[in-house]
């Protein structure tokens, strides 16, 4: 069975490993960031609600009621399925799961003018906000780097071939990987393949001067364990 590091936050961890599992492939987790909700308050009305993630949909809905005849955008798949639990229908996602997918479906039906809240982390890239003009960013929650416990047991692991793929889902995951191993993180991460989640993620290891072995078409956990297997 292969060993997979995850380095999402503990209870993402929880979310998916049971999709690991059953694809024979074992998860360890290895949370190299941990999120915690923001203060936020929304005292005006929107014409199109988007939403960058299940966590942006998580913690928006823990202070806020059910929205009703509005626009809505989920980033891609799995945070439209957040957003149907709750009741949602007619959700809109765009062909390429991305701010950059999000702003090229604005663009060609003509939505810029429409007053628009972007619903997600606190830290993030600014492809929308940067890009349209009636945007509003609403951070519902913020990620900060973290330490795991586990991390001498993963060096070791590493060190003695013993992981076969880490995978990063977000920028802020590769930072984590850094704080924790300093130094020793570029020597570490070339003895294991790595799996990365989105264009993001991808420009991010890249700057650290790595590149990824696996990079979904379609950026879900499903197409990264298809490319692993």
């Amino acid at each position: 069975m292969k060993n997979i590091i995850i380095t999402r936050a503990k209870e993402q961890f929880e979310e998916i490993k049971d999709l690991f599992l059953k694809n024979g492939l074992n998860p360890i987790p290895f949370p190299t960031i941990k999120i915690t909700p923001a203060d936020f308050s929304i005292n005006e009305d929107f014409d199109i609600y988007i939403f960058t993630s299940a966590n942006a949909v998580k913690f928006f809905h823990k202070k806020m009621p059910i929205i009703k005849n509005k626009m809505i955008i989920a980033v891609g798949s799995k945070t439209a399925e957040k957003l149907k639990e709750l009741g949602y229908k007619d959700i809109i996602i765009p062909d390429l799961f991305s701010a950059e997918g999000i702003l090229e479906y604005i663009k060609n039906n003509y939505l810029e003018d429409k007053k628009i809240a972007l619903i997600r982390a606190l830290e993030g890239i600014n492809t929308l906000t940067e890009n349209i003009k009636n945007i509003k960013l609403i951070p519902v929650y913020q990620t900060s780097l973290n330490k795991p416990e586990n991390a001498n047991q993963i060096k070791d692991m590493i060190l003695n071939s013993k992981i076969d793929y880490i995978l990063f889902t977000s920028p802020s995951t590769i930072d984590g990987f850094f704080y924790t191993f300093e130094n020793e993180s570029i020597d570490l991460l070339k003895k294991v393949k790595i799996a990365v989640i989105g264009k993001t993620t991808e420009k991010a290891l890249n700057k650290k001067g790595l590149k990824a072995d696996i990079i979904p078409e379609k950026y879900t956990i499903e197409e990264v364990i298809k490319k692993m297997i």
